[in-house]
């Protein structure tokens, strides 16, 4: 079959670089990534590196690259229902005020994503600094990007169709960071991100619930960067009250 496409996904975290190579139109990859290494603290460097080393096609407007990008550089906050924010503008004005009163020093660029009328959204920040940077790496490299956007709404969307459930607490593990995402009566309540000390499903619901102010949830859907690329098959078992090995491969349910 003649490929038409030449598409490649990467996800950015602290320490690492995924990169998941697909070709023609529709995008298959592996669940495991094609490479996987320490970008060292030069994200963009090393991500230049890595897509002069892959084959391109020509014309090269169909060499793509989608950009998935997390902790330190990608941020996360609920805003609850207002009944005056009636444009997106106003919406993101409000995370962008909510970001400030934490991180007062940081620019983000700010998207928020979709959600019923009369329902509280989730707003997401990216470094404005560290998406130039890519943006010119990849420029440099002579690829396209076909999309940027953090890895928390990525994982959210890449996932939608497995979780259907009112009330349940999305949790995100990256290699340093966890965020739990809390979500009652079909609305969510609140995002929380901490270091991850401890290697306990158990313990990092417990943390987001105290930190939160939320009730500790009955189902909880579990996913770890390693898993995190263009899969969307989710399995559900039981939470064992013990230390759990990253990388989280499916999702867990407390009930």
């Amino acid at each position: 079959m003649e490929i038409l496409g030449n598409k490649v996904s990467m996800i950015f975290d602290k320490e690492t670089l995924r990169v998941y190579c697909r070709t023609g139109w529709s995008g298959q990859c592996n669940d495991r990534p094609d490479i996987e290494i320490r970008h060292e603290d030069r994200p963009a460097e090393v991500m230049t590196e890595v897509l002069k080393t892959l084959s391109v096609i020509y014309p090269s407007i169909q060499n793509r690259v989608d950009i998935v990008i997390g902790s330190p550089w990608a941020h996360s906050v609920v805003l609850p229902w207002a009944d005056y924010a009636w444009s997106l503008r106003t919406w993101k004005s409000y995370a962008q005020a909510q970001f400030a009163a934490r991180m007062p020093d940081m620019q983000l660029k700010i998207r928020i994503l979709d959600e019923e009328h009369g329902y509280s959204r989730i707003g997401v920040g990216i470094h404005y600094g560290f998406q130039i940077a890519i943006r010119r790496a990849v420029a440099e490299a002579g690829w396209k990007i076909s999309g940027m956007r953090d890895l928390l709404s990525f994982s959210l969307s890449a996932n939608a169709d497995a979780i259907q459930d009112e009330d349940f607490c999305f949790l995100l593990a990256e290699k340093e960071v966890v965020t739990c995402l809390f979500r009652h009566r079909r609305e969510w309540r609140n995002a929380v991100s901490f270091p991850r000390i401890d290697n306990t499903i158990v313990e990092w619901i417990k943390v987001g619930a105290l930190i939160s102010g939320q009730p500790e949830p009955e189902k909880v859907y579990a996913i770890g960067t390693d898993f995190l690329g263009c899969t969307k098959k989710f399995v559900t078992r039981q939470v064992p009250d013990r230390p759990l090995g990253l990388p989280l491969q499916h999702s867990y349910c407390t009930a």
